[in-house]
């Protein structure tokens, strides 16, 4: 059983260290914050199995506290462990909603103990999963179409200093959200509840179909972009001819759309799964791998997928540019990138920094709050179309008053400049 844990902790060599130390000693994948508020931006992409959060960030406060409240009313919580210097911590900590408290500075036997037993719980305790009513309202929503599409741009940036033109846009990803103010509103909350109500493949199917009829507005030649799940690919013989029928309802040409492969189990028929990928292929539609770098996104589906685009999860994007480690690793996905001939995309572009990190690397396709939020698609495209991405950020590592680069980030090397040219752009559509 995969676990994913986020470790809450300002202090940069403690969270680093507590990183460090829980990927070697309980094989966790492990995502880091350093502050209340980047964690809820990781909440909002991720469900978490464990939470460890530190309560004081600041002298005197304790702003992990409303963070705890947040987790606690989560339909389908993680475990919640508090950490503190503060002894009085303890049981507001208890009382606002967290499973576990540990006292600061604590012992590395104790913290693996703590951080062992709860993961036994998980594994041992009964499933978490939705109200009994969650499954009729899976099948509401879909026969009610009370969901909600979303969409927020790709950009294509020049290739010259990055403040030098306008972006191009040449793609738009689209999310399906559940009815506003639900429980289940998030895409990665609507799914987790799909999945426990044994929804999946119909709620991805009635996505697919949402999204497109609300992308038939967006203009030619720019691509399409949806999610479905590995799962869903593997388990439906007949979901390339649904698909099909689809475009042909929304009269949205196949060599427009792109299919992104969500990897959050593995395919259950990897034949009818690499069938479905090669007949989607021969109608003209690109395959993209998500979260590249996070989970199931291994090397195996890299060779058994032979995406056309990789999209780099936003976790890595997220520090990048003050992050040695994860600009070798963003550059290292470039290089294997580029040996397949794909393209690749930056997801979570979120400042002027990482823009600059992802421009040096040979990074030219973005997406990201820098450049534009997810906006609701009901709103229409025009509203979308006129919004202006252009980032004017001062690049660190351009003498000032030059137009070339003078120096580099630390740790990136020159071979990792440079992007492999693949079939995502919009001119390559006809």
């Amino acid at each position: 059983m995969a676990f994913r844990i986020l470790v809450v902790e300002n202090d940069p060599e403690a969270r680093k260290s507590l990183c460090h130390l829980i990927r070697a000693k309980l094989e966790c994948e492990v995502h880091e914050a350093a502050n209340p508020a980047e964690a809820r931006n990781l909440l909002g992409t991720y469900t978490y199995t464990l939470v460890l959060t530190e309560l004081s960030f600041s002298k005197g406060r304790l702003e992990g506290v409303n963070l705890i409240e947040a987790l606690a009313a989560q339909p389908l919580r993680p475990t919640i462990v508090a950490t503190s210097a503060y002894e009085i911590a303890y049981s507001l900590a208890i009382s606002r909603g967290a499973d576990a408290f540990l006292s600061k500075p604590t012992p590395t036997g104790d913290l693996l103990f703590v951080l062992r037993k709860a993961l036994d719980n998980r594994i041992h305790s009964p499933a978490i999963s939705p109200a009994p009513e969650m499954a009729s309202k899976i099948e509401a929503l879909i026969a009610e179409g009370s969901s909600q599409v979303f969409v927020q741009p790709i950009y294509r940036l020049s290739s010259g200093p990055i403040d030098s033109e306008r972006p191009e846009l040449i793609a738009v990803e689209l999310f399906t959200h559940g009815p506003a103010g639900s429980a289940y509103e998030r895409p990665d909350a609507l799914f987790a509840y799909a999945r426990e109500a044994n929804r999946e493949c119909a709620l991805d199917r009635y996505c697919v179909l949402r999204m497109l009829e609300a992308a038939a507005q967006i203009p030619a030649p720019i691509r399409i972009s949806v999610n479905v799940h590995a799962s869903t690919l593997g388990a439906s013989p007949d979901f390339a001819p649904f698909l099909m029928e689809c475009l042909v309802k929304t009269k949205i040409d196949p060599k427009r759309l792109i299919v992104e492969v969500v990897e959050h189990a593995p395919a259950w028929n990897q034949a009818e799964f690499l069938q479905t990928l090669g007949i989607l292929r021969k109608l003209g539609v690109k395959i993209a791998l998500d979260d590249v770098g996070l989970g199931r996104s291994n090397f195996q589906m890299m060779i058994d997928a032979h995406p056309d685009c990789f999209k780099i999860d936003r976790y890595f994007i997220c520090g990048c540019a003050s992050d040695p480690e994860r600009r070798a690793v963003i550059a290292s996905i470039v290089t294997l990138a580029a040996e397949f001939g794909s393209e690749v995309i930056a997801e979570g572009a979120s400042n002027e920094d990482e823009l600059c990190a992802l421009h040096f690397l040979g990074i030219h396709l973005v997406q990201g709050y820098i450049l534009c939020p997810p906006k609701p698609l009901a709103r229409g495209w025009a509203n979308l179309a006129t919004y202006d991405p252009t980032p004017k950020p001062p690049d660190p590592y351009v003498e000032k008053g030059s137009r070339h680069p003078e120096r580099k980030p630390p740790g990136i090397s020159e071979g990792a400049r440079g992007n492999a040219r693949g079939g995502v752009s919009a001119q390559q559509t006809d």
